[in-house]
């Protein structure tokens, strides 16, 4: 199996405002110094954005109540509002990716930098962090563990591509399926079987063929494909891509129920270009100091949706809490009959207060939907541990 890094984004955007020669592109020494360098300036250029909306439906782990009609409409109203919408800015071989600011890492921007082979971690308070690009879908799960997981395509990488059309025909959706093995890190994680199913959906760019802009939205439709395995499966696939529109991608883990893998769907709401300084696509930020320890949550968790939301759902009874002990390593999101509750940190305690007490189903799932628990059914007020 070869372990060569296959080269994303070799060219430029076509409405960027440097000058073909002055854009930091691979070298051979593309970790150097002297690369970065050349974005260190204070002029500004013009970068790709787009923003993403997704939301992850749970339709078919269902709900435990029979709800009545007003309880329906609800509902309805309550999953109309699970929307989370992330920002990023693409600019030649760079990606800056905003996350929402209730996503369980906190307010981060990650630097995806493909001539450096790295990832670059910008926190609040000026930190800054370098970590192997393969922490990216770890990162995105709120984890702060230090172990790396282990990734394993099967069949193997090289199959993957040569399996994907090199150039599809845009009006039809692309729809792939990767079986992986994958080992995440953690004292209380197993060996899952993940089977991941996306669905892509693009256009031609007036007949010109795949944009530059298309690969780095990749990397957040699969970011466990990171290493030097799975970017190759990325790259075939950007080929056929065009300008994205959307994906759809549905996680299928040795930890959910047969037929109840929840799927996920994200929108490109905004295709634009904007004015940025380009030094917002330097791996080091004036002012900015590295963090030589991990940057660790902001809280134990946090709650979206509250009681006089939630009490319609069981009219008339008390609030009592939902205490949930997170035993792994990575943050999760927790759903309520289908409703996004809020999200539990890493190796954390946390009480969702005011939830009407009677049975509901339970389910959780980290924000990349490759780790996952439940769904069960369980008694509010009352407890749930996740290992």
């Amino acid at each position: 199996m070869s372990t060569k890094p296959l080269l994303l984004l070799a060219g430029l955007l076509g409405a960027c405002t440097l000058p073909v020669e002055d854009l930091p592109g691979r070298s051979v020494t593309s970790a150097s110094d002297a690369t970065d360098e050349r974005y260190t300036t204070g002029r500004s250029v013009t970068a790709r954005r787009y923003l993403l909306d997704t939301t992850l439906e749970v339709s078919g782990i269902g709900g435990f109540a029979r709800l009545t009609g007003p309880q329906k409409e609800q509902l309805a109203r309550l999953g109309a509002r699970q929307v989370a919408t992330t920002e990023v800015l693409a600019l030649g071989e760079r990606m800056l990716v905003r996350l929402p600011e209730d996503h369980p890492a906190g307010p981060l921007e990650l630097l995806l930098a493909d001539d450096a082979d790295d990832l670059t971690v910008f926190a609040p308070g000026n930190v800054t962090q370098t970590l192997s690009r393969e922490r990216l879908p770890d990162l995105l799960d709120g984890s702060e563990a230090s172990a790396r997981s282990e990734l394993q395509l099967e069949p193997p990488a090289e199959e993957q591509a040569d399996a994907f059309p090199a150039r599809a025909a845009l009006s039809t959706p692309i729809r792939v399926d990767l079986p992986l093995k994958y080992r995440p890190p953690g004292r209380h994680a197993g060996s899952w079987s993940v089977r991941l199913a996306l669905r892509l959906e693009g256009r031609d760019a007036a007949g010109r063929g795949p944009t530059p802009s298309a690969a780095p939205l990749l990397h957040l439709a699969l970011p466990l494909l990171q290493d030097f395995e799975g970017l190759p499966v990325l790259d075939t696939l950007a080929q056929g891509v065009g300008e994205p529109l959307g994906w759809q991608l549905t996680v299928e883990n040795a930890t959910a129920r047969p037929g109840r893998a929840p799927t996920y769907r994200t929108r490109v709401r905004e295709a634009s270009w904007v004015k940025v300084p380009l030094r917002r696509f330097s791996r080091e930020r004036p002012g900015y100091e590295t963090a030589m320890r991990p940057l660790k949550p902001r809280r134990a968790g946090m709650q979206r949706l509250r009681g006089k939301e939630l009490s319609p759902l069981r009219a008339g009874a008390p609030g009592g809490p939902l205490r949930v002990r997170n035993l792994s390593p990575f943050a999760a999101w927790l759903y309520l009959d289908g409703l996004r509750l809020g999200w539990v940190a890493p190796e954390s305690d946390f009480s969702f207060a005011e939830v009407p007490a009677g049975y509901y189903r339970l389910y959780a799932v980290t924000s990349t939907g490759v780790r996952a628990w439940g769904p069960v059914d369980l008694y509010v007020p009352g407890g749930w541990t996740l290992r």
